[in-house]
Order: C-alpha cells, then structure tokens, then sequence
C-alpha cells in the first residue's frame, strides 16, 4: 500500500499497528475495544510496567523515529528485566502533534517490529490522540514471570550481600551532555558512542531471567538503573534496610566514559547520579568469581562486583547517606544530585 497522503486515526491503526498484533488471535488485529490475553502459562505470574516519554524530556526534540521507538521499548522492557520477566506483549499509546506524518509513523512502527522480532513480544492494543503540545508516547508492557516466587524485588538485600552491576555505567548521562552539544573536547568515536548509548537502552532481559532463576537465598535486591547508580541503589536500600558501601574504581567505565573523566573528573557526579544506564544493579550472596563468571556466562552481559551491604539503622538518623561511594583513597565521594527526578 502506497501513501499519498496522510491517513486518518483508524486507517493509521490499521495501516502502520495492526501488523504488530499478528500472531495474537486475542488482540482481533487492534479492531475492538480491548483485547484477551489468553495465551499466559498456567504457572507463574504477569508482572506489568509503564513509561512515558515526553519530547525535550526524556529524547531530544526532532529526535528521528527510530530513535524514539527504540527508547521508548528499551526503557520498558528494562522495568521487566530488573523483575526477572519475560517479555509477553505491549499497549502502546501516541499524543500526536500535527508535525508526525504517515512517514514518520511508518519508520516508528518499523522500528517496533524489529524489537518484537529481537525480545517476542506483540503490540496487542493503544491509543492514539492528536495533542498541540510535545510528542507523548506511552507503553504498558506486560510480562511473565515462569514460576511462583520467582519474581525479583528491590526488598531482598542483606548485610551480608555484594552489590553487582551489570555493563557499563554513566554512558547514558554523558551521552545526553554529548548530544546536546557537550564533552567536544572528546574525538568522534567517542562522542558517538555515549550518544548512541542514550539513545539506544539494552534491556538486559537475559540477565534478569538467570537471576530469577537463582536460588532465592543467592539473589537479593534488583533494580534498573534508570535515574542513577546512587539513586536507584538507594532505592534497594530502602526496601530491604540496608546501606551500601561502593568503590567507585570498581565501577565498569566505557572506554568513551573513561576518556570524558580523565579530561574531567568531575563527571564522576554525572557518572553516579546521571541515570540513563538501563542496566541492573542486584546483590548477590555469592560473589566468588567462579559464581559471577558463571552468571556473565548464561546472562550473555559482563557483571562487575563494585561494593557490599551493610546493615543501617531503621530510622537512618546517623547522617550517613543509605549509599556511599568512595574513591581511590577510600574517602566519600560527594555527590549533590543522587539521581534524576522529576519533581
């Protein structure tokens, strides 16, 4: 089917998101008010998520399309990692402002079906609405956890555990500085390389589906890293009560970001609190390296093991932050933003 010209609401969804849905009876080619989620295991659990993305907050204005739908997918499947889910199916909802053409729809959907296609999972219904404001774009997805209990949670550190983090941390902050114009005095590669990782989340879904496979009393608190290492670490330590004690020079650095910091230290507060990364940090109970390399093994992503829990006090009134990160000389590191927030 050629487009000569833009199409309406309905002829959008059946042109551009219908083909998403096929091989999912339940989603009646995206035509009815909702659809049927029939096909789940009969052990196990759903688990269910939501991000939304808004134009010149979480992607740069006039981002392209790919861009947007690659974002918008990694972010949310991110949230069904860190639970330990395998991705089952989508719903995806568009505010639309009058400048998104069938063109750049047809590249955004194109760009959904190569993600299905790399994680199997199905866009089984949405929404999709004009607005005069910014590109909104919205997705529930829905996953499934393969045995009861074996969902992970950020409330399942102990004292005793080590903290681990999988990939490479702060590429996505400094990407975000790059795009935007920043860190010039990096080379081109470089630059690329911290903008492309912004951009471009990698769920770590495999990793996630080995640690909800440990035995529960080796895997404790995970979460993805969305808003920052200190944050989001702290949010485990929240949950689980405890405090974490991190070596930053443990922390797993891109060469790119190993570059920015010799230019300039500094970044390591963009580095800790920038967020962005969307890999996991957990804490294990086992952290030998025989166990660890057996991890990196089955989960397909390098595991680096950059500190350890240690009981706090429930009131958390000593003046200690819930995570402290130090340096080559074992001092602590300030850092005057922890982690993203919105409000």
């Amino acid at each position: 089917m050629s487009i000569e010209k833009d199409l309406g609401e309905f002829d959008r969804i059946s042109h551009f998101f219908a083909p998403l849905a096929q091989g999912r009876k339940g989603a009646f080619s995206l035509t009815d008010d909702g659809a049927l989620i029939d096909d789940v295991p009969r052990d196990g659990s759903m688990v269910a998520t939501m991000d939304t993305l808004v134009e010149g907050v979480h992607f740069l204005t006039a981002s392209p399309p790919e861009t947007v739908a690659r974002k918008l997918i990694g972010v949310n499947l991110s949230d069904l990692a860190a639970m330990g889910a395998r991705p089952h199916s989508c719903l995806l909802s568009l505010a639309l402002p009058r400048n998104i053409d069938d063109s750049w729809l047809a590249s955004f959907a194109g760009t959904l079906r190569t993600m299905q296609d790399e994680f199997s999972f199905a866009v089984i219904g949405g929404d999709t609405v004009a607005t005069p404001g910014p590109l909104t774009v919205t997705l529930s997805a829905l996953g499934h956890i393969a045995a009861p209990g074996r969902v992970l949670r950020r409330s399942a550190a102990r004292p005793s555990h080590g903290v681990c983090v999988s990939g490479t941390i702060g590429d996505g902050a400094l990407g975000l500085i790059a795009a935007r114009g920043g860190l010039t005095e990096l080379d081109g590669n470089d630059r690329a390389y911290l903008i492309d990782r912004y951009n471009h989340p990698r769920p770590r879904i495999g990793l996630g589906r080995v640690l909800a496979n440990l035995a529960p009393e080796t895997v404790g608190g995970v979460c993805d890293i969305s808003d920052g290492l200190l944050a989001d670490l702290g949010h485990i330590g929240e949950q689980s009560g405890v405090r974490f004690d991190i070596d930053a020079t443990r922390i797993p650095l891109s060469p790119a970001t190993r570059h920015a910091l010799d230019r300039d230290p500094s970044l390591i507060e963009t580095v800790l609190g920038g967020g962005d990364d969307y890999e996991l940090v957990f804490t294990l109970g086992d952290t030998s390296p025989g166990f660890i390399e057996k991890i990196i093994a089955a989960g397909q992503v390098d595991v680096h093991v950059i500190g350890h829990a240690d009981a706090t006090p429930k009131a958390n009134d000593d003046g200690i932050p819930l995570v402290s990160a130090r340096d080559e000389r074992g001092e602590r590191i300030t850092v005057i933003h922890p982690g993203y927030s919105h409000f």
